[in-house]
């Protein structure tokens, strides 16, 4: 599997709102009755490519182009880090790459770091295995209601100070 983790840049935009796109067409069928239109997200993925303390790294390879985004954040406590937005093309799905991608996303944070959270829809199934298996834990008293009405659930991993990169 050939694949390259690289920073995303402006230029990367509507490849990463396509990839958005079509992994919440598929992923949130059940939940939502459409995806938001890509330049909706374009827009959103422009503000995290262009805001300080928010890096993008994006997944290429395959012969696909770009095939998954993620997005990682500093908080104002140095201690505390924030993934929000992990998207991977449905045509790649069960290959790892969600995976390579938190990897990733986690040497960027600051050796200080402790904990690292992700929001992810209550009725995400596949998305709660996704960070339970990768050491993340369920925080039952976060819990918020998105502008579509959506619950989303806070999932935290903490002593990453020790164990930077690897899950528990």
């Amino acid at each position: 599997m050939e694949i390259a983790i690289r920073t995303g840049v402006r230029r990367d935009v509507l490849h990463i709102a396509a990839v958005h796109h079509r992994a919440s067409e598929v992923g949130y069928s059940h939940i939502f009755d459409r995806p938001l239109p890509v330049p909706t997200l374009a827009s959103t993925w422009q503000r995290r490519l262009t805001t300080p303390g928010i890096d993008v790294l994006v997944a290429e390879g395959l012969g696909f182009g770009i095939v998954g985004v993620i997005a990682i954040r500093r908080t104002d406590d140095p201690r505390v880090a924030e993934f929000f937005g992990l998207y991977v093309a449905p045509e790649v799905w069960s290959l790892g790459l969600g995976t390579t991608l938190v990897e990733a996303a986690l040497e960027l944070t600051p050796l200080e770091t402790e904990r690292i959270g992700a929001w992810v829809l209550e009725d995400n199934a596949r998305g709660r295995r996704f960070w339970h298996g990768r050491g993340f834990e369920l925080m039952p008293e976060r819990v918020l209601v998105n502008p579509g009405g959506a619950r989303e659930l806070r999932y935290e991993r903490v002593g990453l100070t020790q164990q930077h990169g690897s899950p528990n």
